[in-house]
């Protein structure tokens, strides 16, 4: 009798499990053929535009009706195109009825919009006014700029890494005994313990120095005195809007923060400006904008000066980026100004010639010459006066120095010191 009983209820159990199993086929090809959107989310910022889409999987449908929850967010058009707004998120909706169904079908699509970011992540800083914090990272950061004095005036933007990125506007300094100032943009890098652990100039007005020269005094030549905060007064960007281009265009320039400021009739004003690049990356770059603010009220451009970025070519010897040259090139150069003879022993391509019949094989090696032998201060003078930025390259190299003091290549997909001429004394 028991063996009986059991037979029966497992009888019942295999049934009820064979019903359950083929349940779920029929259940899961319903699924399939439900209509779905091609994208169930968004991240977008300012400006984007994507179209949504609803795949019928063989369904007839009614017209759909799109719908999104804030619109200041995200707009959406009659045919299902999302545009971008503010920063924030929203939901986007598509409605309608599936053809034999009573209900009708709402499907969503969750839409992030960014805050709109510069090129590479870069975020322009709300505020340029450089804080006791910033200026004291920037004297950390001098360490690894040797050879020029940087002082910082604007925060320009700020990027969020493993830590932190600042671009800095700094009025540069040359350490020579005539002394020549220029302005400058260094990025510096802060790790998540506020270690300042690099900083790299990336773009100079070298070379333009004469349309907006700065005495060592602070203030500008011709009357021109720096400003005592960089914070642009509301008025000023309202002037931007009245410049006109030749083609009846209005300038690419964004003001970011004032630099100096003359009194005339009425007020010269020189405007730390960022604009996008001709470039498809969609990159930055920066221009010092003179604008004359008359006493009628009127606004009149009177010149332009770009702050070069470093977009030197080095392919001629190398497929690593400029950057990664010219930080390289940075980090030699203040390896010799330091003396750091362990460092600058690693970056070097052996054997490697000192001086005539004087030659190190390795590290070790070279560690010891340098330990027994005086730096030649000629030597020393050319690396300090060489800015590691658009350095001159050829098949043998790049070269740091006037007169080819260091020469520098690719090894192995590293840059590495192939030459250094006189550095012994």
């Amino acid at each position: 009798m028991q063996k009986k009983g059991i037979a029966v209820k497992l009888t019942a159990t295999v049934l009820a499990l064979s019903m359950v199993v083929a349940a779920v086929p029929k259940q899961a090809d319903a699924a399939a053929k439900k209509p779905v959107l091609n994208k169930t989310e968004l991240t977008m910022e300012k400006g984007d535009k994507e179209k949504l889409k609803v795949k019928t999987k063989g369904n007839k449908l009614s017209k759909i009706k799109w719908k999104s929850a804030n619109s200041k967010i995200a707009k959406v058009s009659k045919k299902g195109v999302v545009t971008a707004g503010d920063s924030g998120s929203t939901v986007v909706k598509a409605v309608f009825k599936v053809k034999g169904e009573k209900k009708k079908t709402t499907l969503k699509c969750d839409v992030f919009v960014l805050e709109q970011q510069l090129a590479g992540g870069w975020e322009t800083a709300a505020d340029p006014t450089i804080t006791p914090e910033i200026a004291d990272m920037m004297k950390k950061a001098q360490e690894n700029l040797v050879g020029v004095n940087y002082e910082p005036f604007a925060l320009l933007a700020t990027q969020v890494v493993a830590g932190m990125n600042y671009r800095v506007f700094c009025r540069a300094t040359l350490v020579t005994a005539k002394p020549e100032s220029y302005y400058a943009i260094v990025d510096v890098y802060e790790d998540l313990e506020k270690k300042v652990s690099d900083a790299t100039v990336v773009a100079t007005t070298k070379g333009s120095q004469e349309a907006f020269p700065v005495a060592a005094s602070g203030s500008a030549v011709g009357g021109m005195t720096q400003a005592e905060s960089p914070v642009i007064d509301p008025d000023y960007l309202e002037k931007f809007n009245v410049f006109k281009l030749p083609n009846g265009g209005t300038l690419p320039f964004r003001p970011v923060a004032l630099l100096a400021t003359q009194v005339v009739a009425g007020i010269n004003a020189v405007v730390i400006c960022e604009r996008d690049s001709d470039d498809e990356d969609g990159s930055l770059v920066y221009q010092l904008v003179s604008l004359n603010l008359g006493v009628d009220g009127k606004a009149t451009l009177l010149d332009t000066v770009p702050v070069t970025p470093t977009d030197a070519d080095y392919s001629v010897c190398t497929n690593l980026a400029p950057t990664v040259v010219e930080r390289f090139a940075s980090s030699v150069k203040v390896c010799i100004l330091k003396k750091d003879w362990d460092k600058l022993s690693t970056m070097i391509a052996y054997p490697i010639e000192l001086k005539k019949d004087l030659k190190a094989a390795n590290a070790e090696e070279f560690k010891d010459i340098m330990s027994k032998n005086n730096l030649n201060q000629k030597f020393s003078e050319a690396v300090r006066l060489d800015d590691t930025v658009k350095m001159f390259a050829r098949d043998q190299g790049v070269m740091l120095g006037a007169d080819g003091e260091i020469w520098m290549n690719e090894k192995d997909g590293a840059m590495k010191i192939t030459a250094i001429n006189g550095i012994i004394a």
